[in-house]
């Protein structure tokens, strides 16, 4: 099995990644920074050994950048089993990135602009007997701290929220 996990360096995306490896599946860890990829890949490796997880360069809140790691995977690889779409942008500063989105709404655009090319790849090979394909998403439950409901009338007003109602909200 092809697994891929973003935000996999850290948290519940590395110890999902470390799984995937203990149980055989060749598991890319899709992260923005190679440095703490790398240094969760040699963890990895040194609890299961034989079993070499691969990077793969994934920066969430670009939509090209999203666009283009999906694609570039699609170079290395002819099947994909699972997908964990994990959610990993929490509690930061007020900022837009380069798509004018505010980086905790990127946890869905940029997964979306990831995914979104490689449903052909899962979809190709799940009608074969015994294809088991998941693409799976994690967030975390605090939409349910939002007070109201959020503005879903254009980017800028859901962009003037402070950090913490824009983490609730994506």
């Amino acid at each position: 099995r092809v697994a891929i996990v973003t935000r996999s360096n850290t948290g519940i995306g590395y110890l999902t990644a470390l799984e995937l490896v203990w149980h055989g599946a060749r598991t890319y860890l899709a992260c923005r920074n190679p440095a703490q990829a790398k240094e969760a890949i040699e963890k990895i490796k040194a609890l299961v050994p034989g079993l070499d997880p691969e990077f793969l360069k994934l920066d969430i809140t670009s939509l090209n950048l999203a666009h283009s790691a999906a694609h570039e995977f699609l170079k290395l690889e002819s099947r994909l089993n699972i997908l964990v779409d994990n959610a990993g942008i929490a509690f930061t500063p007020y900022e837009l990135s380069e798509d004018g989105i505010e980086l905790h709404l990127c946890n869905a655009t940029g997964h979306f602009a990831f995914t979104v090319p490689l449903f052909n790849l899962l979809e190709k090979r799940s009608h074969k007997p015994g294809a088991h394909m998941r693409i799976v998403s994690m967030s975390s439950d605090t939409h349910r701290w939002v007070w109201g409901t959020a503005a879903f009338e254009s980017l800028k007003s859901l962009n003037k929220h402070s950090s913490w109602m824009a983490v609730n909200m994506a």
